[in-house]
């Protein structure tokens, strides 16, 4: 009686995560346009841990910017002033942007096996080395 539930579990994992592989659309990321006038924003977010396979929505001052999966990321041009970033699991951060300079904002867990989202500021050397081997999404302009 196990062997067949078994079988039937590992059938439905596969065709779940057949599924998720097609939702999510990457492409060759281009480079952010120069300009002085204006910040740009990276959202990134990190693998493996509990509830990654699915989507995480990302707001900028309330309006979706995109939904990246683990080992997703994207940037966008905001105007310089006060922004507050939020996801689709509540979690709101606010910051400021200056024209001309690039933000990197982390989402992942404050603890292994955890599911509370946390955003998290990254220095520029830093965050440009994790997001070398993830994928791009784009963002909505």
């Amino acid at each position: 009686m196990k062997k067949p539930l078994l079988v039937l579990g590992f059938l439905f994992s596969t065709l779940l995560s057949g599924c998720y592989a097609k939702g999510l659309t990457h492409i060759q990321a281009p480079s952010p346009p120069e300009n002085s006038s204006m910040g740009t924003m990276y959202f990134y977010r990190e693998p493996g841990y509990y509830g990654s396979w699915v989507p995480l929505s990302i707001t900028l001052d309330g309006k979706k910017v995109v939904s990246i999966g683990q080992d997703g990321y994207t940037w966008t041009q905001v105007s310089p002033g006060p922004h507050k970033i939020g996801t689709s699991w509540g979690v709101e951060l606010n910051t400021m942007v200056t024209g001309g300079k690039q933000y990197f904002r982390l989402h992942t867990y404050p603890v292994a096996g955890g599911n509370q989202v946390v955003i998290k500021r990254v220095p520029e050397s830093e965050a440009l080395e994790q997001i070398r081997e993830y994928k791009y999404v784009p963002a909505r302009q």
